[in-house]
């Protein structure tokens, strides 16, 4: 049999040029509509709305290009039959199957091509849409101050009179110093809980190379914040004076989402669940709890053995723990440390901030004595570059200058003091926070931890969101694969609705097309969302849709080869 190749030529070229002009028409509609609420927000100036327009047309079409496919084989294939072609060619011995060829390899060219854009293209340009919206840290906090606004930074509100940024001089991140700063944290019901003053603060942003990095970690930045002698208001416990050290870390968001993953990527967050931020920030929290039970244990022998321990903050100062021990009571978050002999006080040690490398100098230690002290874990520090670390805080403290304690001068006395972010020299933990998800949750297992209320929840929290990572990579991964088909289904079926209603106005052959195509749509995007949530069987809805429009088309080819 004879192929024939000029009606094929003819509805190719049909085809194609009806796609392509409503493909074109309908993704610019539809970019315009996803960057007009940014430019009208402020935050795209004219250039970067037409470079946002740009970077939105390979997204786009994920959405476009099907229904710009059906709609042209609509058209084509509606003007072959009202021009009486189809029937001249079923005149000349030209099968239907010949005829709706053309469409047949459109539907799979623009399949393939569409499976590709998803895969490859889509994912890196939704990247380059997400920064051009999506601010640095360092700018916001510095235009914020700048427009006199408060900014929120690990559980406080931070404001100062005015900011300078430092340059990148030793390669280890850039700087900022704020001066005249002020910060309040409140509780949940909205009451100031604490207030905080400076005349000067070094906020520092590390590089996802001064942080922990791990293959199984995604990329980092380390935000700390350093308020020099500051003074801290609490209601109820009077004032407390010193150095205070807030920390906090930010994920890159592209781990957040495997829409901005590519194919390949994608197959292997299965295998590495821990690049994607959500299941790795509940890794770390679990981790640092499993870190804290092994921190405290340290503290808690070295106490009973020694009687003393030290500690360090980021600055380098030490703090020498002098008590008999530590133990956790009513069931709180606190480790309570307990004196050396009954009756005593908590001694505690700090010494001067090292300069340059150099061992403090003894003379500028600061002796602590208090009634009572206690250790508490940084949930909210659990990112930090430095793992776990801990909050010692004491009451009833009278403060001493080790030079002057001969001459038994004091230095004041306070309802309570605290002091953030201290780690132990031994960096023990440091395997446990580097662990992977399942292999964490193998070490709690094997440590029979398990049995530790908070860290049975954190455990089944941290497996639920590995669970629901798995599901999601599937969902999108089919989500794809339904949209590409959907695709040549959708071509397939303009076509031979067009054959069947040949003597129906074009619009109203299209609806008949139309409508089916958007019950794929709808039913792909929910069936996504349904596997994500609550399971495999949600791939049923996914794939309901795209069978129901090849069924359709299937249903009106069997009607136009019986007539």
């Amino acid at each position: 049999m004879r192929l024939p190749l000029t009606l094929w030529r003819y509805a190719f070229g049909e085809l194609w040029r009806i796609i392509l002009i409503s493909a074109g028409v309908l993704v610019v509609v539809i970019s315009f509509a996803a960057t007009v609420r940014y430019t009208a927000a402020g935050k795209l100036g004219p250039l970067e709305t037409l470079t946002f327009m740009f970077y939105a047309i390979p997204p786009m079409l994920q959405y476009a290009l099907p229904f710009a496919a059906g709609f042209g084989a609509t058209l084509a294939y509606h003007r072959m039959t009202q021009d009486n072609e189809m029937t001249a060619a079923a005149a000349s011995g030209i099968s239907h199957r010949a005829i709706l060829a053309p469409a047949l390899m459109t539907g799979g060219i623009l399949a393939i091509v569409l499976w590709i854009l998803a895969g490859q293209v889509i994912p890196r340009f939704l990247r380059h849409m997400e920064l051009m919206i999506t601010e640095d840290a360092k700018k916001i906090l510095v235009a914020s101050i700048k427009a006199g606004r408060s900014v929120e930074f690990a559980g406080k509100m931070i404001q100062a009179s005015r900011v300078h940024e430092l340059p990148d001089t030793d390669g280890k991140g850039s700087r900022i110093v704020l001066v005249d700063v002020g910060a309040i944290s409140v509780d949940p019901a909205g009451n100031v809980i604490g207030e905080y003053f400076a005349k000067r603060a070094w906020v520092n942003f590390l590089t996802a190379a001064d942080g922990p990095e791990t293959s199984s970690t995604p990329s980092r930045t380390y935000i700390t914040m350093t308020m020099e002698n500051a003074v801290v208001l609490q209601p109820g416990e009077g004032i407390a004076n010193g150095n205070f050290t807030l920390g906090k870390a930010i994920s890159a968001s592209f781990n957040d989402d495997p829409k901005f993953l590519t194919t390949g990527e994608l197959a292997e967050l299965p295998d590495h669940p821990d690049r994607n931020n959500v299941v790795d920030g509940n890794r770390r929290r679990v981790a640092a709890m499993v870190a804290e039970r092994q921190v405290i244990a340290t503290i808690s022998q070295t106490l009973r053995k020694d009687k003393h321990i030290t500690v360090f903050d980021p600055d380098g100062r030490e703090y020498t723990i002098r008590a008999g021990g530590i133990e956790r009571r009513g069931g709180g978050t606190r480790w309570e440390l307990l004196p050396i002999a009954p009756g005593k006080d908590i001694e505690v040690e700090q010494s001067a901030v090292p300069v340059q490398g150099r061992k403090p100098d003894p003379s500028g230690a600061t002796r602590f004595i208090a009634k009572t002290a206690g250790l508490t874990s940084d949930p909210a520090e659990s990112d930090a570059p430095t793992g776990v670390s801990l909050s010692l805080t004491m009451e009833n403290v009278a403060a001493q200058s080790v030079a002057r304690l001969n001459d038994n001068e004091a230095m004041g006395v306070s309802v309570s003091r605290e002091y953030h972010l201290l780690t132990l020299a031994d960096k023990g933990t440091d395997l446990v926070m580097s662990m992977p998800s399942r292999e964490l949750l193998g070490e709690i297992d094997r440590r029979g931890l398990q049995s530790d209320p908070v860290i049975k929840v954190g455990a089944a929290e941290l497996l639920d969101r590995v669970d629901n990572l798995t599901r999601n990579v599937i969902s999108k991964q089919h989500e794809r694969v339904a949209d590409a088909v959907a695709c040549m289904v959708m071509v397939f079926a303009g076509a031979v609705t067009s054959m069947r209603l040949s003597n129906r106005m074009p619009l109203t052959v299209y609806l008949w097309s139309f409508f089916p195509a958007l019950l794929a749509v709808v039913t792909i995007s929910s069936g996504q969302q349904t596997t994500r949530h609550m399971g495999l069987h949600g791939l049923g809805v996914l794939w309901a849709g795209v069978a129901v429009v090849a069924a359709y088309a299937a249903g009106a080819y069997w009607i136009v080869r019986r007539h």
